[in-house]
């Protein structure tokens, strides 16, 4: 059984490009499962600063699955990654809600778009300032992230 678990493990490290691709799109989606069931199934909701928590550990988690099969075994580089992620996760919610009050507050009262971009708009918005943290995180682990040549 030990030589198989080692035999997967090396496996994963020696993937390519595209199989690399695979792996964590089917581990996002586990991610996503887990973000979406868990804390109504069976999972008590983990908040902090108003934030749910479960899903940026679910994918820091992939992350750092992923530092750990194809950067560095460091644990430290992992929880940096882990960290990056849910500074990412509270700091996108926040400015999402920034967003869509300063938004609202904006709009003319008492018309209602037929379409509401406000949230699409706000989601975007709070979308980009959470990856830009993300890429800084990755990027202080994973030298060649910033690279042109990957």
């Amino acid at each position: 059984m030990t030589s198989f678990v080692g035999a997967a493990l090396m496996g994963l490290s020696n993937a390519s490009a595209s199989n690399r691709a695979i792996i964590l799109a089917a581990l996002a989606i586990v991610s996503a499962t887990l973000s979406n069931f868990a804390p109504t199934l069976w999972a008590p909701p983990l908040v902090f600063v108003n934030t749910p928590l479960l899903p940026g550990i679910y994918f820091g988690m992939v992350l750092g699955l992923a530092i750990w099969f194809w950067v560095s075994r460091s644990a430290l580089k992992i929880l940096t990654v882990i960290i990056a992620w849910a500074a990412a996760k509270i700091t996108a919610e926040h400015a999402f809600e920034a967003i869509q009050h300063m938004l609202e507050e904006i709009a003319a009262p008492g018309k209602t778009p037929t379409i509401n971009f406000v949230l699409a708009v706000s989601g975007v918005l709070g979308g980009l300032v959470g990856s830009t943290i993300l890429t800084f995180g990755l990027s202080l682990v994973c030298k060649e992230f910033g690279a042109f040549e990957n």
